[in-house]
């Protein structure tokens, strides 16, 4: 297993480098390119029988259509299906661990602080929507996309911290920081492209590119230990 950990840090760090140079010479329309052979490059490396999870493979399958949409993402159609690819990725993340959590304890207070930080996230996409998408005239249907796309988020997030609360293993680790990644990479591009402030591109590139590195090293852990009985005989898909 050691062989594919140095592997896949190779080829994050050399996808990395290479974003980040393509951008800062040619500008953000041919970055988005390179960000999607990148993600290709990722997708590959996960059809390897070391990364290969079954329920997984929608999630990459989700993430390689996303960055193909990215390339053309000034069109509203496109921005729209982007959300809705990526709420539909966030939700299939939470579900990859969601039978790990059935044993772990939900305290009262959890349940409220759950609540108090989707209404504020919701308080917030309620305030900023009107610069995302079609802004002030934006349709019924673009604006529960956009709560919609906020919730998965928030459940992604909670999800992910309640996996590391429970194990609190290196698996669980990657795994959360995978999740945060995305959710950084998510933040930073939209303040690049709807703000204006093409800086946050780099961020973007990198939250990316490392996140998806973390999200393949924990599939390597995860299965792994699954093969070894880790999480207590569990039903799984391999």
């Amino acid at each position: 297993m050691q062989r594919y950990k140095k592997f896949l840090s190779i080829i994050t760090v050399a996808l990395l480098v290479a974003n980040l140079l393509v951008y800062g010479i040619f500008g953000d329309d041919v970055s988005r390119t390179m960000r999607f052979i990148s993600m290709v490059v990722f997708f590959v490396i996960f059809l390897n029988p070391a990364y290969y999870k079954k329920n997984a493979l929608l999630i990459f399958v989700a993430f390689v259509l996303n960055d193909f949409l990215l390339i053309f993402y000034e069109t509203l159609i496109n921005q729209n299906l982007v959300l809705f690819i990526r709420l539909c990725a966030y939700l299939l993340l939470a579900r990859l661990v969601f039978p790990y959590l059935r044993k772990i304890k939900i305290h009262i207070f959890d349940k409220i602080l759950f609540t108090g930080i989707l209404i504020i996230n919701w308080f917030l996409l309620y305030n900023i929507k009107d610069t995302i998408g079609s802004g002030q005239n934006a349709s019924w249907l673009e604006d529960v996309l956009i709560y919609a796309y906020g919730t998965s988020l928030i459940i992604a997030v909670a999800t992910a911290f309640s996996f590391y609360s429970r194990y609190i293993d290196k698996a669980s680790i990657f795994f959360l920081l995978s999740i945060i990644g995305l959710l950084m990479s998510d933040l930073t591009f939209f303040v690049g492209f709807y703000l204006d402030f093409p800086e946050f591109y780099y961020l973007d590139r990198g939250f990316n590119i490392v996140s998806l590195g973390f999200l393949l090293h924990f599939l390597l852990l995860f299965k792994n230990k699954i093969a070894r009985g880790f999480y207590n005989g569990e039903n799984d898909v391999i």
